[in-house]
């Protein structure tokens, strides 16, 4: 389909690509699909971008717009109609009001070169995926969204992807507060309040519902 570039779930350049100019996130859903999965996988990606989806005409709908899709076409729709529809997404998008996102080239330029905490693309992507976070969000979410086509990434290896994260935020003066409620870790990105050592606060809920962050 013209003007789109197809990359594979967990692709690193397309996720730079919707979170620094915009774009929508158009998945395509071959066939039919495990239904929790796609939710899950909704979720995750309304993290960096607005979703719309193409899905084969057996697939529930409502859900998929419950879990965050703002638009859904049919694929055995004719090509035309599907590409009518993904500009008229895009205009939609353009005209919208921005919503209220940090800047995140201006937080890492704002750091003396000689000061700067070195680190990889992997954990850049990483740090503008957490900057760009406007409120909790569970481990799930990101998991699915650092994995790959397959599957999630593992709740150990994330653990410890966002733990040698802790130098990078601490420098623009961001930690990560951590609660677990009923089996999931919720994160959330707050200022360090002039912390000298912020670091990965964790704090055990047991209330239902309590940490404001969708269920995956």
């Amino acid at each position: 389909m013209r003007g789109l570039a197809h990359r594979p779930w967990g692709d690193a350049l397309a996720y730079r690509a919707l979170l620094n100019h915009w774009g929508i996130a158009f998945v395509d859903v071959p066939r039919a699909w495990p239904e929790q999965e796609l939710v899950q996988r909704v979720r995750a990606l309304t993290m960096i971008a607005p979703v719309a989806m193409a899905v084969s005409p057996e697939t529930p709908r409502d859900m998929l717009l419950d879990a965050g899709a703002f638009n859904i076409v049919c694929r055995e729709a004719p090509v035309g109609e599907i590409e009518a529809r993904i500009r008229a997404d895009i205009r939609w998008l353009r005209n919208r009001v921005p919503g209220t996102l940090p800047d995140r080239g201006t937080v890492l330029r704002a750091i003396p070169q000689d000061r700067k905490v070195r680190i990889q693309k992997s954990q850049a992507l990483l740090l503008d995926i957490l900057l760009g976070s406007r409120g909790p969000f569970c481990c799930h979410d990101i998991r699915w969204l650092l994995g790959g086509p397959s599957g999630m990434l593992s709740l150990p290896a994330l653990r410890g992807r966002l733990l040698r994260m802790e130098p990078v935020l601490a420098q623009h003066g961001y930690t990560l507060s951590k609660s677990h409620n009923w089996g999931r870790d919720i994160y959330e990105l707050v200022p360090s309040a002039g912390a000298s050592t912020p670091s990965l606060r964790s704090v055990h809920s047991s209330e239902p519902g309590s940490h404001g962050a969708k269920a995956a």
